[in-house]
């Protein structure tokens, strides 16, 4: 397996060699040096979380050049975010500049914050922890707003100058993130706003207009699409909160989750998905 994840790595590499080493959003694995692809631009997700499976595997191989890649493509998204601190969603990946300043802790973002702390908990270098601290701050000065997390901007000049107030169920990885970074009590109240959505629908929509939703509003059920591709971001919370807490709330909850989760289950496997409200379904399974 060692060798097999060498050959897709070297494979891989290629993707790197931009002016900024933010990569590539898509390579072709046959071509790998002209079968790069995505245009121009790449998502902090994207091309920052890679920290972790190439510092494994520089690790395991004694091969640096797996690690550096990842390093330099995550400190040059680090590099790029705004005077506040946040990351937008989207940027060129030959200059850096922002194409989409959309500053939240969902879609395109969610896991570039999680593998700055997880690459501090994996190699221990204080880099990565200072980057978190400071990450930290701003996703609560700037996108916290009445216990849930919302859309920002990387050129935001105050707390409440807000663009959005989706909800997205990529944001339920937050609480365990916080948790695994010692703030559990922030990571209790936003699991406790989230578990709402849950309680109310049994799944979490991909994304959610807050205000119209707890206001009962019937026409946005109609004119938003309300899909569930079976997410497991919100069980991972679960799963942290119950180690720190020892609550057993949290493995009722869990079962419940659970529960429903197995409602979309068919002859072929589970089926996500297409309107969490009426509960019908899609022909996919990701």
């Amino acid at each position: 397996m060692l060798r097999k994840a060498v050959i897709l790595a070297d494979k891989l590499m290629p993707v790197f060699d931009t002016p900024t080493g933010i990569p590539f959003s898509e390579t072709n694995l046959a071509h790998p040096l002209s079968g790069r692809g995505g245009g121009n631009q790449n998502c902090p997700a994207g091309a920052g979380t890679l920290l972790l499976e190439f510092g494994a595997l520089g690790a395991l191989t004694g091969n640096c050049s797996y690690l550096l890649a990842a390093e330099r493509a995550l400190e040059a998204v680090w590099k790029h975010r705004g005077s506040q601190g946040l990351v937008g969603s989207e940027l060129n990946i030959m200059s850096g500049a922002w194409v989409y300043p959309e500053a939240t802790i969902g879609a395109s973002v969610d896991s570039f914050y999680e593998y700055i702390h997880k690459a501090y908990v994996m190699f221990g270098d204080e880099k990565y922890l200072k980057m978190w601290h400071e990450a930290y701050k701003a996703i609560q000065k700037y996108t916290y707003f009445g216990g849930w997390y919302i859309m920002s901007s990387v050129h935001q000049k105050g707390p409440l100058d807000t663009l959005d107030h989706k909800f997205n169920s990529l944001t339920t990885f937050w609480p365990g993130l916080q948790t695994l970074a010692g703030d559990v009590h922030n990571a209790l109240d936003s699991y406790s706003k989230m578990h709402c959505v849950l309680k109310k629908v049994g799944y979490f929509p991909e994304y959610l207009d807050l205000a119209s939703f707890f206001a009962g509003n019937p026409s946005f059920k109609k004119t938003h699409g309300f899909h569930y591709p079976l997410r497991p971001e919100f069980i991972e919370s679960t799963l942290f909160l119950y180690k720190a807490t020892g609550e057993e709330k949290f493995l009722e909850i869990a079962e419940t989750f659970f529960v429903n989760f197995l409602k979309t289950k068919h002859r072929c496997g589970f089926a996500a998905l297409k309107n969490v409200f009426d509960k019908t379904f899609e022909d996919s399974m990701e």
